[in-house]
């Protein structure tokens, strides 16, 4: 069972008055074009070779932004343009047209854009109107994934490519459209740069290939699909075309084509550069990793391949290298590593400098060398959030992830914490505040993501799991972290360097983990809990060995009894989901052995809990998020008895996160949900919104010590970490 969110286990901690400033960003989306970490689309450049090259960089989900010589420039929605561009297409030699293919509305329903007077001036990202004379109608999921512009000599032919309705084709600029290629999904187009009839499309079905600006479509290279297709500006006769597997060339304008695999297996191939006019006789082609991938991958991480030659093209097309893509240990490295799991899905040249490479990552951000045109030493990357190669980035890497689990240090000990955050595609990311030797500012005291391996061969495979629980045990020594990934728990004692697998074999999904805390008086080891599809596993020697599973199937969140001591209340809570949910608890001291039934008096059927917390003594906090029973609910005898509290905001709300602060002589309960984070500072009596998240999908909550104050951290599905400061 997977969810969109995990939830973070409530915490307190005293502090002073109540002043709650608003939730800002924990890193900085400011600098960049991707925000660091949103799934780069698509890249284009200002081709011919001038002066200035302009590159053009989106994202699902983001916004369009444009790099000139001093930096990044976002495309506002006000200028016209909807975020979720997958292709752009203009003249060589005019950057003032521009054809935007757009997914629009998070790839719920695709559009054509166009501006006229895109860089003029110069910094200016135009006005874009949308076009939709000749079109189909927008239906969900159906989008635009590529376009392409006849040259400078004729720019009103261009040509744009539908997920399921093939290529439309237009003859004056755009005004009115006509669906020239029918029944294929087209996933790239482009047009040769000296004579604008002539154009390729990569399809569903093969390469095909026009000779009159649309008016006709040939088949030339049948087969399987075909993902990226380029021509060679400086020879336009010579033609690239990726499929999963190779790269297909023609040096006859597509009568025939060769393969030109690059050397081994185990890729997925997804783009290829356009040759640069100034260094014809270079490419790269990028993709992914799959299970039996170049050496030193694992399955979904970026692979590269480098090509070069002197003289005309071989026989036996460009000869590639090998994978060239590393992903080192040194944490602080600049220029860095590449990240896990996150695959290349666009690469091309600067405009201007054929040396620099601009590599885009699915869910990974914005990547670039400025030593593209060397062979020996390799390229060297690093995170592209400014133009110039040598200004640092001045984002960090979280920006744009899904977080999906936050586990903190208790902040009751007022010591910097460690801040740990786990995401998809088992990325595992933490924040140190006394790092290791000096760190570039700009970096944010966050490392490198630690990747959580795959399981040894033979034991059933890892698969795509996301991280879908982080807990700490800071009873141990040292620290452990534990790590529920899919269907095993795995823990670091060196913030993820290396991985430990718990030997025991769960009967089902991981769901949630949990430690109980550290006690007065003492207890030798922390009870490690495991929440799976069948029940609770209970370990009391750090998952050495663990019993037979008890209680209830499916908890997504465990909290423990804020009055929790080695003489009293070992009491825990769990939040259940499914058609069996609700509220569930143990009171037993031995820490989970034995379980209630559920207790959902006064609770709709089925609640579906997502969230439990304690707010101290017998009152209890629940959070909801199943269909029109969402909103948050309270206990005053410690789950016997519910009620829901008044509306979050005026309105229901799927609740992912609670947490409550003790602010001077008041106990303020704060929730998150997907319309953003909202507080209480009457038991629910009355919610206002916090931080200024509003309509944003935000989940995991945790209070955590670091830079010297109380923070509210929370997890978001679209940007990232935000933080406030509770004083």
């Amino acid at each position: 069972m997977k969810r969109s969110l995990m939830l973070a286990p409530m915490l307190a901690v005293v502090v002073g008055a109540s002043s709650m400033p608003p939730l800002v960003p924990l890193f900085d989306t400011t600098g960049g074009p991707t925000g660091g970490r949103v799934g780069v689309i698509s890249v284009d450049i200002a081709p011919g070779g001038g002066s200035t090259g302009t590159e053009l960089v989106s994202g699902e989900t983001m916004t369009a932004h444009f790099g000139v010589p001093n930096g990044w420039t976002p495309i506002a929605e006000t200028s016209g343009l909807p975020s979720n561009n997958r292709g752009f297409g203009r003249p060589d030699g005019n950057a003032n047209f521009v054809i935007a293919a757009n997914g629009e509305n998070g790839g719920e329903t695709g559009g054509v854009f166009r501006t006229q007077n895109f860089l003029s001036p110069p910094t200016s990202p135009g006005t874009w109107v949308e076009l939709t004379s000749g079109l189909p109608v927008k239906k969900p999921n159906k989008n635009y994934r590529a376009a392409a512009v006849e040259s400078v000599a004729n720019p009103m032919i261009a040509h744009v490519g539908h997920v399921e309705h093939g290529v439309y084709s237009t003859a004056n600029g755009g005004n009115t459209w006509t669906q020239t290629l029918p029944n294929v999904s087209v996933r790239a187009l482009a047009v040769d740069p000296t004579n604008g009839q002539i154009a390729f499309a990569a399809t569903s079905a093969g390469t095909y290939r026009t000779a009159n600006g649309g008016g006709a479509w040939t088949s030339v290279d049948p087969g399987p699909a075909t993902v990226d297709v380029e021509i060679d500006p400086t020879s336009p006769s010579t033609v690239y075309a990726v499929r999963s597997t190779t790269v297909r060339f023609s040096t006859n304008g597509g009568a025939s084509w060769g393969s030109s695999p690059p050397p081994g297996t185990g890729y997925d191939l997804r783009a290829i550069t356009r040759p640069h006019p100034l260094s014809p006789n270079w490419l790269y082609v990028c993709g992914a990793a799959t299970a039996a991938g170049p050496a030193g991958t694992l399955d979904g991480d970026g692979v590269i391949y480098q090509a070069t030659w002197t003289g005309p093209l071989p026989p036996g097309g460009p000869p590639w290298s090998a994978n060239l893509a590393t992903y080192g240990t040194p944490v602080y490295q600049a220029p860095g590593p590449f990240p896990r799991h996150n695959p290349f899905i666009a690469v091309s040249f600067e405009g201007a400098n054929p040396g620099w490479l601009l590599v885009g990552l699915d869910g990974g951000g914005f990547y670039w060398s400025s030593n593209a045109l060397t062979v020996s030493p390799p390229p060297t990357f690093s995170e592209a959030n400014t133009k110039s190669p040598l200004a640092p980035p001045t984002d960090t890497p979280l920006i744009g992830t899904e977080i999906r689990e936050l586990a903190a240090q208790p902040v009751s000990v007022l010591t910097p914490t460690k801040l740990f955050a786990g995401g998809d595609s088992r990325t595992l990311w933490f924040r140190d505040p006394n790092p290791p030797g000096p760190l570039p500012a700009w970096q944010e005291n966050w490392k490198e993501p630690r990747i959580v391996p795959m399981l040894p061969a033979g034991s059933g495979g890892w698969g795509w799991h996301a991280i879908t629980s982080v807990a700490f045990d800071e009873r141990a020594t040292p620290d452990r972290v534990y790590v529920g990934d899919g269907i095993r728990v795995q823990y670091t004692t060196d913030d993820g360097m290396t991985w430990i697998l718990l030997g025991q074999t769960f009967g089902g999904e991981v769901t949630e983990i949990a430690v109980a805390p550290e006690i007065a008086g003492g207890q030798p080891n922390a009870t490690l809990l495991v929440a799976t599809t069948v029940g609770v596993y209970r370990s009391t020697d750090g998952g050495s060995t663990f019993s037979a599973p008890t209680g209830p199937p499916n908890v997504v969140n465990f909290t423990f009894d804020r009055n929790y001591t080695a003489a009293a209340n070992h009491s825990v809570f769990a939040a259940v989901e499914g058609a069996a949910g609700g509220f569930f608890r143990s009171l037993d001291p031995s820490d989970g052995a034995t379980w209630s039934g559920a207790m959902n008096t006064g609770l709709p059927a089925n609640p579906g809990l997502t969230i439990i917390g304690h707010k101290g003594g017998q009152t209890l906090f629940a959070g909801s998020g199943k269909g029109n029973l969402e909103g948050v609910f309270i206990s005053d005898n410690q789950g016997a008895n519910w009620r829901i509290t008044t509306p979050l905001g005026g309105t229901l709300a799927r609740v992912f996160g609670l947490v409550v602060a003790t602010v001077g002589p008041n106990e303020v309960v704060f929730a998150s949900t997907r319309g953003g984070v909202v507080r209480s500072q009457d038991d629910g009596a009355t919610w206002t919104g916090y931080g200024g998240l509003v309509n944003s999908r935000c989940g995991p909550l945790r209070l955590a010590f670091f830079d010297g104050s109380v923070k509210l951290l929370v997890g978001t599905e679209g940007h990232g970490v935000e933080a406030g400061i509770v004083n």
